[in-house]
This record gives structure tokens, sequence and C-alpha cells, in this order.
């Protein structure tokens, strides 16, 4: 009984002052529709699952001098002794950042970015090639220049040659002293775009 006669009293408080009532409406809807769009970008940007498998077990190590905030790739003897020395992780595998001059004849040279990676980056993140294969423990252990094109640098250098697979490609590192012809075994699939947040 008394919910109702509340409701009557403000129906006729709202009925006298149109004007404030508008307002008071107009305040709490733009103030929904804020909470709505700061609900959706934090739900986009930070609580948006990894697209790999067992995502929430995957975890990142960083160098960190003391003292300062800047984060740095571990050495490969740093990563040689975490993985002697390991038994809090099931497995390590490794990325770094890689800036490379795209070197091909009648081309003026082209700045390249991707990720050098250990030979189970890919498998523990249960990524499968689009055409070719993977890079292999042999082929990183004994160091040899093979690399994976992304779909995107794929169609945008090699206008999706099917027949990608076996070709090389010469590079330079960005002081153009060290030049390198790497052999291409595969292309990713179009949704990866690596793990390495951009600078």
């Amino acid at each position: 009984m008394r919910i109702t006669v509340l409701i009557r009293e403000s129906a006729r408080r709202i009925l006298k002052s149109p004007r404030i009532s508008s307002a008071v409406v107009l305040c709490i809807a733009l103030g929904m529709a804020a909470t709505a769009s700061v609900s959706t970008l934090i739900s986009l940007t930070s609580l948006r699952p990894l697209p790999f498998p067992d995502a929430e077990r995957l975890v990142r190590i960083w160098n960190v001098e003391q003292g300062t905030a800047r984060q740095d790739s571990l050495a490969p003897a740093d990563l040689a002794d975490l993985k002697t020395g390991m038994n809090s992780l099931d497995r390590l595998e490794a990325t770094a950042r890689s800036r490379l001059i795209w070197d091909r004849p009648g081309e003026p040279g082209r700045r390249v970015e991707g990720e050098a990676v250990t030979s189970g980056y890919f498998p523990l993140l249960d990524v499968r090639p689009f055409i070719g294969r993977l890079i292999t423990a042999d082929e990183f252990s004994r160091g040899e220049p093979v690399m994976l094109l992304s779909h995107e640098t794929w169609g945008r250098e090699f206008q999706f040659d099917s027949d990608i697979v076996g070709k090389t490609v010469r590079t330079l590192t960005q002081d153009q002293e060290i030049a390198t012809t790497y052999s291409i075994v595969g292309v990713l699939p179009p949704d990866f775009h690596g793990t390495i947040a951009d600078d």
C-alpha cells in the first residue's frame, strides 16, 4: 500500500515540474551510457582472454635492471641457466623483437619487424602454419637461417605466392653490417600476430 502511495506522489511531482524531471532523466541516461562505454572498453582491453590454449598458465619473464622500470629480453645465456635450474614452470620458450631490412634485388631496402623464437614457441601456443611447416628443434640447435612469414607479409611482399615455401630472402641487420639469407619454411595463419606488444 505504501509503495503505491510513493509511486503516485512521484508521478504527481514529475507532472508538476517536467523540466527538472527531464534533466534528471537525461543525467541518469548519460551516466548509464558512460558506465556501459567504460565497461565495454575494459572488457575489450583487459578482460579479454588471450587467444591461446591454457592462456591463464602463460607467464612472461623479463630482465629488469634494479632501480629502473626498463624491461629487457633474456640473453641466451640467461635462458640456458633458467632451463637447467627450472622447477616451477612446465616449459620455457623464448621470443625477442627482431628488426631487419629486406634486401631484395632491384628494390629499395625495406625495414621489417618480427620475432626471433625458439623451436617450441609455436607448439606451446598451438599455432599451426597456414602453409608449409614450423621451425624444427634440429634447425634451431644448428642455428639454421629459416623463416616463417606472417600472413600479412606473405601477401604484401610476395603477393600470396603459393610456391613461397623453399624460396629465400636476404636480410641485413639495421646497421647493414650483417647479411643473412633465410629459407622460408612456412606462412603463419592470418589471425596470429605474435606475442610482443608494439613499442
